[in-house]
């Protein structure tokens, strides 16, 4: 059989999904910056951005304009990562699920700022596939998105606390424990 009901999935598997959902939905939040980098490109060569700037618009209206729909996306794909996992593998949203959001939001909001510097500095094609993919795949690769942070050793866990990603990982871990309940000074700070 393909597909199992939540209630078939083992105990066991699903602290499994506890590490592996949380870390790859944020690693995935972030490679929202590779579309954002190539949308302001795409826009650029088409002029619009040319036209929107001599317009009677307000500049921050353009980039709201511009940079709300990728912040929806990323929202709206951490939102169905996590109920995939509540759903399709058993996963516990922890004790105080409604934490959840405010992690979700402020790392979206890391990500589509992140996108938005990106999208500032390229200014080809190949510059998006290489400085994008480099800051996606190795801030994933150091903050523990890839594969549980307790197994990086402790000097790469301070490390790690420079990318968005480490402080989103250690939000959810403690909303998502099911042996204790959450330290909210803790997520909040996360935040």
């Amino acid at each position: 059989m393909l597909f199992r009901s939540p209630q078939a999935v083992p105990k066991s598997s699903s602290r499994v999904y506890q590490e592996v959902i949380p870390g790859y939905t944020v690693l995935f939040v972030f490679f929202l910056i590779n579309l954002m980098a190539r949308s302001f490109l795409h826009e650029k060569a088409l002029g619009t951005l040319r036209r929107l700037r001599i317009a009677p618009v307000h500049p921050m209206s353009v980039l709201a304009g511009k940079t709300l729909p990728f912040l929806f996306v990323s929202l709206l794909q951490s939102a169905l990562l996590f109920l995939f996992g509540k759903f399709f593998f058993g996963m516990s949203w922890g004790p105080l699920p409604l934490l959840l959001l405010p992690v979700i939001i402020c790392t979206s909001l890391a990500a589509t700022s992140l996108g938005l510097l990106v999208a500032t500095i390229v200014r080809s094609e190949s510059q998006v596939s290489a400085y994008a993919n480099l800051v996606v795949i190795t801030t994933g690769l150091i903050s523990g998105s890839m594969f549980p942070r307790d197994w990086l050793p402790e000097v790469m866990r301070d490390f790690s606390l420079v990318t968005p990603h480490a402080w989103a990982l250690i939000a959810y871990d403690q909303i998502l424990s099911i042996q204790q309940s959450p330290d909210v000074g803790i997520v909040l700070q996360c935040c």
